[in-house]
């Protein structure tokens, strides 16, 4: 599988709740990507080539999150993104040096 010239942007903005080591955000969010591709692969005993292209339409969706500090340095994240066409959950570790 390949994706070539490819990308995805997503535009975000909302207001952000602290309360000692947590911090929770959300608000609307607004979101496209555009890559061609191109996939190589086998079924049974054929060769399979596919190219195409990938293409979503700018969406609103909406986000929410929320951040812990687990250490002095050390942050747990974890998001949700959902719009009409997808829904995606995302963990991350920030470290601060």
């Amino acid at each position: 599988h390949e994706t070539d010239k490819g990308y995805t942007v997503q535009v975000a903005a909302g207001p952000v709740y602290r309360a000692d080591a947590l911090s929770v955000y959300g608000g609307p969010v607004l979101f496209f990507t555009k890559a061609d591709g191109h996939c190589t692969g086998r079924i049974a005993e054929t060769i399979v080539d596919v190219t195409g292209d990938i293409k979503q339409d700018l969406q609103l969706g909406g986000y929410i999150g929320l951040a812990v500090e687990v250490a002095e340095t050390v942050d747990v994240n974890v998001e949700y993104q959902l719009s009409a066409d997808s829904a995606v959950l995302g963990i991350g570790l920030t470290y601060r040096f």
